[in-house]
This record gives structure tokens, sequence and C-alpha cells, in this order.
């Protein structure tokens, strides 16, 4: 228990009529002079005891220390400022004034208690009796319980002898949260701060048609929140600022949407450059693919390079989604409460060069089709701003006519030819239209891929032929983890002209190829992997060998083959299945514990040819679906 001696202090506080009941005829009255005695009184009960009340009770109202005899006191620290008018009839208060545990919302009947109950001032608040709950999400104490609010509100006359103001002023210091931080209800009512973090739409007013409303603010990751503003703020209709920088204020919940109030305007200080903007970068050589398994879900799509922008002024852009463990890009006006929405998502410069059979496709899928709403583009030419761009339209299938659900898998594009841009930067342009009030159909884009044709069968023209011996661990791999398979003299292909193909992986610091058919919305779904050609045309013998680890196993799914005749498409070529080979298999529930050697295979018996090694999986979405990866392929000669 915490004894607070009696020390008197002299303060000055300004008017309001919280603090006076008598009128003030002379015009020129003075500011009142109040003597405040530091309040005797013992402190015997603390704020986080009352957050685990509040939580053991599954947030349903309860009064607090209802038994006790004795007076029951929590110390605790004012935040809140009510003087700008955006907050109304609530004190919050934490536990302390720098890195709090714990912070609560005292409800009241009481306004423009600031002169009085002033943001750092400490208080002492008399809480036997009182009612406390989840209010809609937020910790909060009132003078009942209510079945609909949790609280109702402490009259004016009784706040001021259940809360005691202490002579004891405290900075207050902002605990320093991420916008994804600010998503829990671990720093509720009380102070925080945002770094970094600007306005979606800064072309707009703090509120708008005369009512409460809810601003997005992001981070320059993609991740947002709200501010909630009272259209009885004296800054209600101030423009906002349209910049990067903090925003100060106190984290707050309405049952699930987390968001922050702002004491007043001036806690926003957003004056730097914004970020989240269109940044380019050197164009990147083909092949070129995105599958935005890295991307955050949840966020707004916010890759290096890509444009991601909304050229009617609303906060409505492309988001990154996942289902089934799959990673894409989606839009949809529905709910966007956006009358007129034109939004692009445009791809880095593409270098095409002198790729061979240069194509672009992409998968994508619809959903609540209403209407169409994606297209296509081509520019050589972009600076950001997609007007200011000519856009060719490209002829691609989409996916549509799924009017009460989801498509149920991913549509290819075809493949779009890219010869006409041969030696020249391409940026492709996904642009959306829609409207809440109009067609506000789903769209989802995926495995966007430009490079050399690939579809039936087709893969490298001309096929790279090395001496021996041969090793590939794919530690030196550049197309990044998750991305397709891309080495000089490789083919890496799809037979039925699908997207997925086998990937790059990594695990515990060890790079491999993989596949599966699992998500693929393939049926069959048949990748090969074909090595370069070994020329063995000066050996006697040769030796094969490679590792493999299966996981999630329902059947076999791989199987190594060997050709002499491979010229870049795996359907020309005559091929013989390698037998003998030891495979993972059987680790049904996960994945193998470690690679499994193949052994020693001998492929002496094409001593004076050139081989091509291809490891071929074939499965399916509705079947055969289990994980396969590859490492350490060795083929030697003598």
């Amino acid at each position: 228990m915490k004894a607070i001696k009696n020390i008197k202090l002299i303060v000055i506080l300004a008017l309001a009529t919280f603090v006076l009941d008598a009128c003030v005829q002379d015009d020129d009255f003075q500011t009142p002079v109040i003597e405040i005695e530091e309040p005797d009184v013992t402190v015997n009960y603390t704020l986080q005891e009352i957050k685990d009340a509040i939580q053991a009770n599954n947030g349903e109202p309860f009064i607090i220390q209802a038994e006790s005899n004795d007076p029951v006191y929590v110390e605790a620290y004012v935040v809140s400022d009510d003087e700008a008018g955006n907050i109304y009839q609530k004190i919050y208060v934490q536990d302390k004034p720098e890195n709090p545990e714990v912070g609560m919302a005292i409800s009241t009947f009481a306004t423009d208690v600031y002169p009085i109950y002033a943001k750092g001032r400490k208080v002492y608040i008399r809480v036997d009796g009182l009612a406390a709950a989840s209010s809609n999400g937020m910790p909060s104490i009132g003078a009942d319980v209510d079945s609909q609010y949790g609280v109702t509100r402490i009259a004016q006359e009784r706040l001021r002898e259940l809360v005691l103001i202490s002579t004891t002023m405290e900075e207050i210091v902002p605990t320093e949260v991420t916008v994804s931080e600010l998503q829990s209800d671990q720093h509720l009512a009380t102070l925080v701060k945002l770094n970094n973090v600007q306005f979606a739409n800064p072309d707009q007013n703090y509120t708008s048609n005369n009512q409460t409303t809810n601003i997005t603010f992001e981070d320059c990751e993609g991740n947002s929140s709200y501010l909630r503003n009272s259209n009885y703020a004296d800054f209600a209709d101030t423009p906002l600022p349209n910049g990067n920088g903090t925003i100060e204020g106190i984290a707050a919940v309405y049952n699930s949407d987390y968001q922050l109030f702002i004491n007043s305007s001036e806690d926003v200080d957003l004056n730097g450059d914004r970020c989240g903007g269109y940044v380019p970068i050197e164009a990147l050589e083909l092949p070129f693919e995105e599958g935005f398994e890295n991307a955050t879900v949840g966020s707004n799509v916010n890759i290096e390079g890509w444009a991601n922008v909304n050229v009617t002024g609303g906060e409505k852009v492309f988001s990154v989604a996942e289902f089934d463990n799959n990673s894409y890009a989606q839009i949809s006006a529905y709910n966007s409460d956006e009358s007129s929405i034109e939004t692009w998502l445009v791809t880095p410069g593409l270098a095409v060069g002198q790729t061979t059979d240069p194509v672009l496709s992409f998968d994508t899928k619809d959903g609540y089709n209403n209407g169409d709403a994606l297209s296509v583009f081509i520019t050589t030419e972009f600076d950001g701003d997609p007007s200011n761009s000519s856009w060719t339209e490209v002829n691609a299938t989409l996916s549509t006519g799924n009017s009460t659900g989801y498509a149920n898998s991913f549509t290819n594009s075809g493949e779009i030819d890219l010869s006409a841009y041969a030696n020249q930067v391409i940026y492709v342009g996904f642009k959306y239209e829609g409207g809440s009030d109009g067609v506000t159909t789903t769209f989802q884009i995926d495995n966007v891929y430009a490079g050399t044709a690939q579809g039936d069968g087709g893969g490298t023209t001309d096929p790279e032929i090395v001496e021996p011996p041969f090793n590939e661990d794919f530690e030196a791999e550049t197309a990044g983890t998750g991305e397709s398979v891309s080495i000089n003299g490789w083919t890496n292909v799809n037979a039925n002209g699908g997207s997925r193909v086998f990937e790059v992986r990594e695990f515990d610091g060890n790079k491999y190829a993989q596949t599966s058919a699992y998500n693929s919305d393939e049926n069959p779904y048949e990748a090969w992997l074909v090595m370069p050609g070994v020329d063995l045309s000066n050996s006697t013998s040769a030796t094969l060998s490679f590792a493999t680890k299966d996981g999630y196993y329902n059947g076999t799914a791989l199987t190594t083959y060997i050709s002499t005749d491979f010229d870049g498409d795996v359907n020309n070529a005559t091929w013989t299945e390698i037998t003998g080979v030891t495979y993972s298999t059987g680790n049904t529930s996960g994945y193998a514990d470690s690679f499994v050697p193949s052994g020693d295979i001998d492929l002496s018996a094409y001593a004076g040819q050139t081989v091509y090694v291809a490891f071929q999986y074939l499965g399916a979405s509705d079947g055969v679906t289990s994980t396969y990866q590859i490492d350490n392929i060795s083929l030697t000669a003598n």
C-alpha cells in the first residue's frame, strides 16, 4: 500500500465551467487561483488488478471491490486532453507516465475537464463501488453496470469526489509502437506514438460530411489502421497533412476495429517525404516472375519497383491476400465507399532485350462478378503516374462469370507475344475499374511471368552442353527463394502450359529445387526440370547421383529420365526412365528429416554421347500432391 501525505501546492488553472459554478459579471475577470492539497489517501489497488478482473469476467460488467468496507484507491496518470473537442466525456489514464503496462477509460458526463484533469496530472481514483467492463473492447470504469455499454457515465459532481488530483504533474512519454503492434489489446487506453506513417489519402479533411470519420493511415510496408476524428473537434474541417512522420494518440478499439484518438491536431507531425510512392529501379532482365509469396498478407502490395496507385484519389488499391497457403494480389470495389475507382498495379521495368520467344503470362481469378473490371496493358514509358503513359491493351484470357462466389481455380492468361518489344523496356499494367455503387467484381492476380515461352512443353530452345564433371547444389541460384529455378542451360517447364514449375526453396541455410501439385489447380500437373547436356564423348564410364526429400506424401510423383536427343522441348525428346534410384518416400505427415541419397547410378551405357537428365514431377491438384525436393546433383565421368 502507498500512503500519500498531505502536501499543499498553489496552482493556476484556466477558467472552466467544470471548475467554477459561479458566473463572472465583470468582463475583466481574473483567472482563478485554486489551492490544491495533496490528497490524504492510501493507494491499495492497481489498474492492472482492475484489468485482470475485467478479463477474468470475460469483459462483462461488474462492481469493483463490492465487498470492501474501506476506500479502495488506484493511482494513475491522465493521458487525454479534451480541450480540442476530439475527446468527449472520457478521461483516459494509464498506470505510469512512461512505459505503462495498462490503461483505462473513465466514462463521465463531465466535459471540458482539461483544466483540472490535465494531460500528465497524477490522480487517485476511488474505485470501490464503481463498475468496470470491456466497453466495445475498451477497458472502462463507470458509475454502474450497463447491459448495453458495459458501464454508465459518472456524473460531473461525483467525478470530483471520486477522481482526486495530485499536485504532481509528469511528462507523459508516449510508447513507440508500429502499426502492426497497434492491432492488439496490449496498448489500449495508453498514449502511443507511431513513426514513419502517413495518411493513405491525404486529399481530404480530418472529418467529412459533418460526421465522425475514420481516416486511414499507413506505414511504409502498407500496414494500416484508423485515426478516428470527431466532427466536434476544432480541427474537424482542417485539411490533412500530405507527408510522412509521426502521429501521437491514445490507442483504442471499437469491437474489432483498432484505432487511434488524437488529443489535438498538433499530435500529427507529417512533414517528411511520403513513402510508398513509385520509386523506379533499374530494368530487370528476363525471365521475370512474381508470385507474391514474399509479400505481407493483409497489406497493400508494396514490392520494390512496382507501382500500386489509385488515380481517382481514393484509398482502394491492390492488397496481398492468401487462400490455401497461396498469396496473390487482390482488389474489389465492394464496401470501398468509393463511387469511382481506377487503380493500377504496374510491374517494374522489364528489359526484353534479345530474349528468345519472349512472352508475358499471368493467372487471374474472379469472384462475385457483376461486370468487367480488369484489363491489362503494356507501355514502354512509365514515370509512376499511369495517366502520363501511352498504354496498349493486350489480348489476355481473364477469369470471368463467377457471379455467386469465386472461381475454383486460377485462369492462365495464355502466352502473350512480346517479340514486338525486342530490345525495349516494358511495363505491364493491371487496371481495375469499378465503384462501390456499380461494378464491384473481385479480381485476384498471381504468377506474373515474362520470359521465354514455356507453354506446350517448351523451354530452352538450344540447351547448353557442358563437360563433366557436372555438379549443382542450387546454392548459387539467383532467382531467389520461392522463385522458379532459373539456371543457365537448364530447362524448367510445365508440360501442360501451366504456370507452376520447380522452385528454389531454402531451409536451415540449404537451398534446393522443390515442387508439388498441392494448390496448383492443375489436373494433371506435370513439371520437368532438365539438366544441361553433359558431353560424354571422351568418357568410357559415367555416374549420376543426387538426393531427394519428400513431404506430405500421398503417392509417387517423381521420376528420373535420360535422353540423348533433347532439343529444348520435353515433348519432342525420347526419354528412358532411369531405374535403380533410391527416392525419399512415405513421409505422410510432414517432411523427411534429411535428404536421401539416390545411390550411384551407372550411366556407362551412354559413354560417347551427350546426355540430358530430367526430373519429372507428375501429380494432380485433386490427386497425388506429394512435395519433392532435389539437391546435390552430380554427374561424373572417366
